[in-house]
């Protein structure tokens, strides 16, 4: 199969300067706290919360694991660039993260359930990130695509696909990530090109997700 597309750039300009800014004064006030899913890193990735569920900016987890609407926490107050971008985006809020990786520290191979904006899966939840702070430095792949993402764009993700993050630079590696419920006016932002590969997509899901398998499985038995 010929490499099929994982990720792509919207034609949304982000001004990365007042991006950067809304960071700063949200990081001078809030320390952030490890990621939730401990096992899918090795100890350097934290979050701070702009929309959680249940609004605490030092929750991470998924609205199924919490229980409660997803509103805004007190850390999106400092941010007014990011709350002008939320309200342009077509399309219902989940999870506005700043999310950070230390240097010389990963997030291992995973993946993150079926959250995808290909119709034909019928997912709640697609994945958007803004880089922050980032270097040519970082390894970051989606399954088979190297993904070389630059301040100033927002790009989609399947994070349905296995995916992983190697920060090989001397400083934080900062993006914005957020969660948004599929939708048509979204998916209109989507190149044709991209869409039209959903199908190729669901084949290609289910084979990394054999391979994804069959590599934690060596894994486990080389620890054992």
């Amino acid at each position: 199969m010929t490499q099929v597309q994982l990720n792509v750039k919207l034609p949304i300009r982000i001004e990365a300067e007042k991006i950067l800014s809304d960071f700063q004064a949200v990081s001078s006030i809030f320390s952030g706290v490890p990621h939730s899913v401990k096992e899918h890193h090795n100890g350097g990735w934290k979050s701070i919360g702009l929309i959680t569920s249940g609004g605490d900016v030092n929750e991470d987890r998924h609205i199924n694991k919490v229980g409660k609407p997803y509103v805004a926490t007190s850390a999106l107050q400092f941010c007014p660039y990011i709350r002008e971008l939320l309200d342009k985006l077509p399309a219902k809020k989940k999870r506005v993260r700043f999310l950070s990786l230390e240097p010389n520290h990963e997030i291992k191979w995973h993946f993150d359930g079926t959250g995808s904006i290909d119709k034909i899966v019928n997912s709640t939840s697609s994945r958007f990130h803004i880089p922050v702070i980032t270097s040519p430095k970082v390894e970051f792949k989606i399954c088979h695509n190297v993904c070389q993402w630059q301040p100033g764009n927002i790009y989609y993700g399947d994070f349905s696909f296995p995916h992983r993050v190697k920060n090989n630079w001397n400083k934080r590696r900062i993006h914005l990530v957020i969660d948004l419920i599929p939708n048509d006016d979204l998916r209109s932002l989507f190149p044709s090109t991209f869409l039209q590969e959903q199908y190729k997509r669901l084949i290609l899901r289910k084979l990394c997700k054999k391979t994804y398998s069959k590599y934690w499985q060596k894994i486990e038995r080389a620890n054992n």
